[in-house]
């Protein structure tokens, strides 16, 4: 894992990765890692859901500043070491954690896109007869308007234990 991208000690992942093809995704990105810091600077307390909402709060303001039309938007998964010892991931979009443990390797997150949206409510998604939709198009998103729920992943790192973002 590297650590660092300016955030204080104890934080760590990589960066947000844009959503292919919009425009603004560097932009995104960018502001994304500049906005997490900010915010754990002021407040090395925040909680990982405060944190990476008001992240994508700021970046959906941006966003419209940018692009009026769309807007802006990164998918981001990150590692975070909490001031009180624990370790948690927050994740939002498509980029996913994998932990590689005793040479098992399973995947902790889940892409939030239409196709598993529509398996969380029981759906088949093969039976959806809309052609217009694309299953893998994302449902959550750092810069989206709907109010963002990352998923809060608590972790137990042991001995030898490997995370992959």
């Amino acid at each position: 894992m590297r650590s660092g991208l300016g955030a204080p000690s104890g934080t760590g992942g990589l960066p947000p990765s844009d959503i292919g093809g919009l425009p603004g995704g560097k932009e995104a990105s960018t502001h994304t890692i500049a906005t997490l810091c900010k915010l754990l600077q002021e407040d090395p307390g925040i909680s990982s859901e405060d944190l990476v909402v008001k992240t994508g709060m700021e970046i959906h303001k941006l966003g419209f500043t940018l692009n009026p039309f769309v807007g802006i938007g990164t998918t981001l998964t990150l590692i975070r070491h909490k001031p009180d010892g624990s370790w948690e991931a927050a994740h939002v979009g498509d980029s996913s954690l994998w932990l590689m443990r005793g040479g098992r390797l399973t995947k902790l997150t889940v892409d939030h896109n239409v196709e598993n949206d529509l398996l969380a409510r029981g759906l088949d998604p093969a039976s959806y007869t809309n052609p217009e939709v694309n299953l893998q198009a994302l449902t959550r998103c750092i810069g989206q308007g709907d109010p963002l729920v990352p998923d809060i992943i608590p972790l137990d790192p042991k001995a030898k234990d490997r995370y992959i973002l």
